[in-house]
């Protein structure tokens, strides 16, 4: 599997393919991430956030953005978490949220709780 994506990611960099290659580098960054592969993770999620800013591909800039906060995270990078977060949230205005379920977890995440409702806030 690794090895096709591999194939198609080549002949979509050679065709201009910029949403190929960004997939790609997400399915490759995926695998690393499930061989405990840190190194390789951020260099393939870092890859992708590369080419899809010279691509203007704002939704598949904001995905790469939150895979790195979440090999931040499942790291313990807490850099790389932070720096992320901070990215992420200048995003969230900029991105379609209804359309990326990434958008709408650290919409979740970040979004306090509705305080309980009072009593007298009822009369």
């Amino acid at each position: 599997g690794l090895r096709l994506v591999e194939q198609g990611r080549r002949r979509a960099e050679a065709l201009r393919g910029w949403e190929v290659v960004v997939l790609a580098r997400f399915y490759q960054g995926d695998m690393a991430v499930r061989d405990g592969a840190r190194a390789r993770a951020e260099a393939c999620f870092r890859a992708a956030r590369d080419v899809a800013r010279r691509a203007g591909l704002t939704n598949d800039l904001f995905v790469a953005w939150y895979r790195l906060w979440e090999v931040g995270r499942a790291f313990a990078d807490s850099s790389l978490e932070r720096r992320a977060r901070r990215v992420l949230l200048r995003m969230l205005r900029r991105v379609e949220r209804r359309a990326l379920p990434e958008a709408a977890r650290l919409l979740e995440m970040i979004r306090p709780s509705d305080p309980p409702r009072r009593a007298e806030d009822d009369a």
